[in-house]
């Protein structure tokens, strides 16, 4: 940083100006500023200062109720020195927002989420009991862990506050084949560099699944899969914590871990040859033998409580075809699809030939320009749009890659325009729904394509690459990014697309 920088964590964008909000730790204030070099690979931990303190104390010997405390209102003004303001209790009668009231079919009626979000939601649903089996089993995986102990809470000392997390599991048909139960502490109430020190889950990247099922395909390898009961158990800390009781039940070693992909693991021991890969509480294991492949999940299922599946046959709402006979593997998304149409009111519509309509240019500049137009899109959950056509994108679909990245853009402050963009991908989606990622068995050498537009970017004038890398005949990574510099050319934008894929490829 140049010594007449000042380190700000990066906050949101303003709608009245171009710029950035940005917070200054040192001024403890809020400003904007169109001049900015972001530090993406830092983290916000760095700035804060490292406190050992394992809970925040009270003066006081009661425990007062958790209550919602509102935002303080931070003026746009850069040259205004705004301390924050004290926090206080809203007496306001807090309700339900509406959201996404009197949308049509680009505006729409998203419906209820079909699982439970309170303790009380769960107590008096339909499937009642099967929530109640679900948390029994729960806690038991609890006490058999030794997860937590009751104890008095030490005077002055605040609790973190606690939650159910309902989830139903369905199977590649739509149909509920396991009903989950989560307790988890709100670690939102809690401060970073205070209360804890860091946190993550282990997940594998998508493309690193996609080449080793691609491997399998031409190896005619098996795949088996396992899931981890309570996985987050088996964790470690060293912070003491102290959680109020939960609701509803108040008491009265043998693989080599890859250094390139930390999640997947790998044992080759003569001609035998295991992967092992790690999403958060999913393991896929493949290999040629199923005497080590039965010895290794037997081993797994000392360690830790696990859940034997069977073959693999739905990864991360991926469906997997196997034809073993011709040696192909087929990737498909076809019910989460139709899950997102009916989610965004699109089941009905008419059914797309492109996923982006040629000769249409988005741009900053189609914001919404009357208060119609505002109210509108106030109303659209564009963000949540995208978000669920990006997993379709990162998944299995790479021919939405380029449409999604361009939507995805105007995410800040879109307008009716981006919006229609939006649903056009959904329409293509309705009539590509059945289209797989197919892994043919073929040699599994990488082969890249890259490709570039010219400088189609209309509010900073940078062109766009697009690569895609496949193995076995089927594509294992894909990309389209917007590039970091502005091309002068045409030759030099294919150069700049060219280094960005063979960069991938290594």
């Amino acid at each position: 940083m140049e010594s007449y920088s000042e380190t700000c964590i990066f906050v949101g964008y303003p709608k009245e100006t171009k710029g950035y909000y940005f917070y200054s730790p040192s001024d403890l204030k809020v400003f904007v500023s169109t001049n900015a070099k972001f530090q993406e690979k830092d983290y916000m931990n760095d700035f804060v200062p490292r406190s050992r303190i394992v809970l925040n104390e009270m003066s006081g010997e009661t425990i007062p109720r958790e209550v919602a405390q509102p935002n303080p209102i931070v003026s746009s003004d850069p040259t205004q020195d705004q301390q924050p303001s004290i926090p206080r209790r809203s007496g306001r009668v807090r309700t339900q927002p509406e959201r996404y009231i009197g949308l049509g079919e680009s505006v729409e009626n998203l419906p209820d989420d079909d699982d439970p979000y309170t303790y009380k939601e769960a107590m008096e649903d339909v499937d009642s009991r099967h929530w109640q089996k679900a948390m029994q089993s729960e806690i038991e995986s609890m006490f058999d862990n030794k997860v937590w102990s009751l104890v008095d809470l030490p005077k002055g000392i605040k609790p973190i506050g606690c939650k159910w997390v309902y989830k139903r599991k369905r199977g590649m048909d739509g149909k509920v084949e396991t009903f989950k139960a989560r307790l988890v502490a709100k670690g939102y109430t809690q401060k970073e560099g205070i209360d804890y020190e860091e946190t993550f889950s282990p997940v594998a990247m998508l493309k690193s699944i996609r080449i080793l099922l691609s491997i399998a395909a031409s190896l005619d390898l098996e795949i088996w899969q396992m899931d981890v009961k309570t996985a987050f158990l088996n964790g470690s800390l060293d912070e003491s914590i102290y959680m109020m009781q939960l609701e509803g039940f108040i008491e009265k070693g043998q693989v080599d871990k890859n250094p390139d992909e930390p999640c997947v693991y790998k044992r080759i021991k003569g001609d035998k040859l295991v992967f092992l890969i790690l999403y958060v509480d999913d393991i896929l294991l493949i290999g040629n033998d199923v005497g080590v492949l039965t010895s290794i999940k037997e081993w797994l299922a000392k360690q830790f409580d696990m859940k034997d599946l069977g073959e693999a046959s739905f990864i991360l709402g991926i469906q997997v075809i196997r034809d073993r006979k011709n040696r192909t593997i087929a990737l498909s998304q076809a019910s989460y699809i139709d899950k997102i149409l009916s989610r965004f009111s699109m089941q009905d519509s008419k059914k797309g030939m492109l996923p982006f309509i040629h000769g249409i240019k988005l741009s900053k500049e189609q914001v919404p320009k009357n208060e119609h137009e505002e109210q509108f899109m106030s109303r659209v959950p564009y963000a949540s749009a995208v978000g669920s056509l990006m997993y379709a994108m990162l998944c299995t679909r790479p021919d939405i890659c380029f449409a999604v990245g361009i939507v995805s853009r105007f995410q800040s402050k879109p307008g009716p325009d981006h919006w229609t963009a939006v649903k056009h991908i959904f329409k293509y989606l309705k009539r590509t729904r059945d289209n797989m990622l197919v892994y043919s068995g073929g040699d599994l050498v990488p082969v890249g394509y890259t490709d570039s537009d010219f400088q189609s970017d209309s509010d900073s004038r940078k062109s766009t690459s697009g690569a895609v890398i496949t193995i076995g005949g089927g594509a294992v990574i894909w990309r389209s990014i917007k590039q970091s510099c502005i091309a002068d050319s045409t030759m030099e934008a294919e150069y700049v697309a060219a280094c960005e894929a063979a960069k991938e490829a290594v």
